[in-house]
């Protein structure tokens, strides 16, 4: 037996084997004849089972496409030639995009690395937290060597240089995540300017998610039912072979097939770093590289034979938390992740519509307009509002009568597709003028105060 002190007996398992250990304790057997080591017993039994969660597939690290010329061009001859492979003539369109889908996750899994994960900042793995523990630790070797009051004492000092290096690489990690914070805030990146408020005052995300049910399947069921409801259901139309008059005469819209400048004009819109579709089909891959023949094949087949994709319909719905009990549905939102190159045909074909219904617009048509926001027709009318309470002077009967005439003349010439919120506005801005008309009047029969003196006189 040695004479150090503070030794530690234990048993060691395999991570593998770590549910066969039932029991282990420590019993003091020796500690009678002078000796710090103790008896360690443990019970084991053989148990073996299958993992319940399934490994999940490796997050990829799709940005690495953004700047690697080199990378873009062998994914995209490396997906022409698989999807060249598994595609055949006697094909539907879902088969067809299925054999896309394919070639793109081999390619994918090929090609592009692993994403790193985000290491966490360790305050033990600071150097001066190292240099301060390494000092406690010959300390105490020292003191269980010959122990000393000297050594008894240097095992104290160097405990609390280590407190106070953990104490100074504590204060030194918060000043960095203030400055983070203060950086985020003045760039208008909220969402980041969150996630640091609650890094650092300690807030712990709400466990959301998980829905009250007796088994997954259950829970999976609800989220169904929940949002199948709540996006609503097929429309009911009474007699659907009546035909409906034209409001409009006919436009003059495009239905010939697209070509690869609108399309690229419309893949240019499209974001990179976002969530993608059931498909998998990442943004990074339609804007980088030269996949748009293939794209525009299954585009224009769509417009042109009705020959729609099944994958097309099929979306990813996200629950988001809102407020009150998170077990059940109804306090969730959902958002669609749907098809990317779904969303390029439909950008395609709104690029089509736009020129042609801007024509049949009303003026003061405002939202869902390039350029034109509701909010500037709000603050117009509240201008309008403001210039004439100031002046109780101004021509108020005239500026009562322009309004009139300009309502009149929005209904008459848009054959009666007026704009409720516009109306209303409108009218309340009329409402408004009448009880400024009002008081004006009564103080244009209000005597002045020169005038009450000389009859007083």
């Amino acid at each position: 037996m040695s004479q150090s002190k503070s030794q530690i007996d234990f048993i060691i398992c395999r991570k593998k084997w770590r549910n066969s250990v039932k029991n282990s304790e420590a019993y003091g057997s020796f500690h009678s004849i002078g000796s710090d080591h103790r008896v360690v017993v443990a019970r084991v039994k053989l148990s073996l089972r299958i993992s319940k969660t399934e490994k999940r597939a490796p997050v990829l690290d799709w940005s690495k496409l953004k700047t690697d010329i080199a990378l873009q061009e062998r994914y995209t001859v490396e997906v022409k030639n698989r999807f060249s492979i598994l595609e055949k003539d006697d094909q539907t369109a879902t088969e067809r995009y299925q054999c896309f889908i394919d070639a793109n996750r081999t390619t994918s899994r090929l090609l592009l690395p692993e994403k790193e994960k985000k290491k966490r900042c360790k305050i033990s793995a600071t150097p001066s937290v190292e240099i301060a523990r390494l000092k406690l630790r010959e300390c105490s070797i020292k003191y269980h060597s010959d122990a000393t009051e000297d050594n008894r004492i240097a095992v104290q000092e160097g405990k609390q240089k280590l407190g106070d290096a953990y104490q100074a690489a504590k204060e030194h990690l918060l000043e960095g995540q203030v400055r983070e914070l203060e950086e985020a805030s003045w760039q208008g990146r909220h969402a980041k300017s969150w996630t640091m408020i609650n890094k650092i005052t300690g807030k712990a995300p709400s466990y959301t998610g998980k829905i009250k049910g007796n088994s997954p399947t259950e829970r999976v069921q609800k989220w169904k039912d929940y949002f199948a409801t709540l996006l609503g259901s097929p429309p009911t139309v009474e007699n659907a072979e009546e035909d409906i008059d034209p409001v409009h005469p006919p436009l003059n819209i495009g239905t010939e097939p697209f070509t690869l400048d609108e399309y690229r004009k419309a893949k240019s819109s499209i974001k990179e770093g976002k969530a993608w579709g059931d498909d998998n089909i990442a943004p990074e891959v339609l804007k980088r590289c030269d996949l748009d023949q293939i794209v525009l094949d299954f585009c224009n087949n769509a417009l042109l034979k009705g020959e729609k994709p099944d994958q097309w319909s099929t979306a990813n719905i996200i629950p988001i938390p809102k407020k009150g009990d998170l077990s059940e549905p109804m306090n969730y939102r959902g958002i669609s992740l749907s098809s990317l190159v779904a969303k390029s045909l439909n950008k395609m074909v709104l690029n089509r519509l736009k020129p042609e219904i801007e024509t049949i617009l009303r003026r003061n048509q405002n939202g869902f307009r390039p350029g034109r926001s509701t909010t500037q027709q709000i603050l117009v009318l509240r201008r309008l509002i403001e210039g004439v309470k100031k002046s109780l002077y101004a021509d108020i009967r005239s500026t009562k009568e322009v309004v009139t005439a300009l309502c009149l003349s929005e209904r008459s010439s848009n054959q009666g597709l007026v704009n409720d919120d516009v109306t209303e506005k409108l009218n309340m801005l009329q409402q408004e003028i009448k009880g400024l008309l009002v008081a004006w009047q009564q103080k244009q029969q209000q005597p002045s105060a020169s005038t009450k003196q000389d009859a007083t006189a």
